[in-house]
């Protein structure tokens, strides 16, 4: 099934997570091989994922997977670190939705999250179709990989909204692999 520890699927379906510890969950078949939010509401605080994996093929999001109508605060004190997408965009989180799709990101730290292969990009975060990502205040995004570009930390493309706080909001040391697309740490392409 889709999503290797939580999954939210339903207009009226929440989940809030506290304190938890997701790792080493795998997903062949689609992403968000720790947590999958396809509508309803997902509220993480103080939690950790690390070393899942999205492992099939044109499969994203190494921990997450936020889609359709969903939402998702990650929220103080959350920690996303080597997680992968092996052949899709969104090395820990991957945002594909409509509108009224929404993430929210305050205080969480991301790092050592990778994509493998290209053309994807997004090692640390990557958005696609009209949803909204939101970076809040004290955010740090680092040491995370993409290996042909295209936005090392944050890949957004189509018309999909990004919004960033300039309060203690930091991004360094994200890199390029191979040959691509570059675009430093964030990468807005499309409408």
């Amino acid at each position: 099934g889709a999503g290797g520890a939580v999954r939210v699927d339903g207009p009226r379906a929440f989940a809030n997570l506290t304190a938890c510890r997701l790792y080493n969950n795998t997903r062949v078949e689609g992403g968000g091989a720790a947590v999958i939010v396809l509508s309803g509401n997902l509220t993480m605080v103080g939690c950790t994922l690390h070393d899942n994996a999205a492992t099939g093929a044109t499969h994203a999001g190494g921990a997450m997977y936020v889609g359709g109508a969903g939402t998702a605060h990650i929220g103080a004190g959350c920690v996303l670190y080597s997680n992968s997408a092996a052949d899709g965009p969104g090395g820990a989180i991957f945002i594909a939705g409509a509108a009224g799709l929404s993430v929210s990101l305050v205080g969480t730290a991301l790092h050592d999250n990778a994509v493998a292969v290209a053309p994807y990009g997004g090692g640390a975060l990557a958005v696609q179709g009209t949803g909204t990502l939101h970076i809040g205040a004290c955010c740090v995004l680092y040491n995370n990989s993409a290996a042909h570009g295209a936005g090392v930390a944050i890949f957004i493309a189509g018309a999909a909204g990004l919004s960033v706080s300039p309060v203690g909001t930091t991004l360094h040391d994200n890199a390029v692999t191979g040959v691509g697309h570059g675009g430093g740490a964030v990468l807005k392409q499309g409408t």
